[in-house]
């Protein structure tokens, strides 16, 4: 199936468009006052495809994704509040949140529907609470190494300690902006003396609040009917099964439709090992809703 889904994805790429650009502010959306969520589109037609990233990514982690895309349908990629260019927010940054601040810039960029949800890793959270808030607008999903509702608890590991590291250079930048002294260099993260330490400060939230995230997407009613759903695992299946993995299957049970698939040659940054087979999940879903269609109209 992987095979098949590598070749269709490859048929998509031919004649596509070039990558769009991530920085150039021309896709930032008011979403309250004079707060900006940069939201990135490529493509024309529907459904509308939106991409979540995972922890602490920008839009720009789906640059090989897009293209495939275009072709096709719409895509559109989203930097959270202080991450890539979107500005600061003085919210508690909670998967709650983070869901709100997408639901508002769709709405006001007039993305309606249907939609296709797409999340990486802790992006699920997100994509979770959005198909929840509007069932009616969400026709299918793809979740990529998805992190999975109650995490913590299901690894025995310490929500702070493990997102401490991520925040600390986030935190770093803060600090060292707001005191006016020299901002650290190297690593991932780039703070310039120009830099405002609040979207550095509301980073460091949202990996603050990933425990409380992660217990908020908990809905043990959560179901999605007969949505077409794929959720992406990668490597081979796991001999013996951990309990992480099954809860990746688990959450492809949320649909009577959903599939656990298995994407080889791919670590957990799938988007950039293997972008071929996360848009072929995604033509797979936009084939599954056209039948579904099909099947309701006769």
């Amino acid at each position: 199936m992987i095979r098949h889904a590598a070749l269709a994805a490859f048929a998509l790429l031919q004649g596509a468009p070039a990558t769009p650009s991530y920085s150039d502010g021309k896709g930032l959306v008011r979403v309250e006052g004079a707060r900006r969520i940069n939201l990135v589109c490529a493509g024309a037609g529907t459904p509308t495809v939106v991409l979540t990233a995972g922890a602490g990514a920008p839009a720009s982690t789906w640059r090989a994704v897009q293209p495939l895309l275009a072709a096709r349908m719409r895509s559109c990629a989203w930097d959270r509040a202080g991450f890539g260019i979107s500005d600061a927010s003085p919210a508690r940054q909670t998967a709650g949140e983070t869901a709100r601040d997408l639901s508002r810039t769709l709405a006001a960029a007039r993305v309606s529907g249907p939609l296709i949800l797409v999340g990486h890793s802790i992006g699920a959270y997100e994509t979770l609470l959005l198909a929840d808030r509007m069932p009616a607008r969400v026709a299918g999903i793809v979740l990529v190494d998805p992190s999975t509702p109650d995490m913590f608890r299901a690894t025995g590991e310490d929500a702070a300690a493990v997102m401490a590291r991520y925040a600390a250079p986030f935190r770093a930048c803060a600090e060292a902006l707001r005191y006016r002294l020299l901002p650290p260099s190297g690593g991932a993260v780039r703070c310039r003396g120009g830099d405002d330490p609040a979207r550095f400060d509301t980073a460091s939230s949202f990996f603050d609040a990933a425990g409380e995230s992660a217990r908020l997407v908990v809905r043990p009613a959560r179901s999605y009917g007969a949505m077409p759903l794929v959720v992406l695992s990668p490597g081979a299946p796991p001999d013996p099964s951990t309990p992480f993995r099954d809860g990746q299957a688990a959450l492809a049970r949320l649909s009577s439709r959903g599939t656990h698939e298995w994407v080889p040659d791919s670590g957990h940054m799938m988007q950039r090992d293997r972008p071929d087979a996360v848009a072929a999940a995604i033509v797979r879903v936009l084939g599954r809703m056209s039948l579904s269609r099909h099947t309701t109209t006769r």
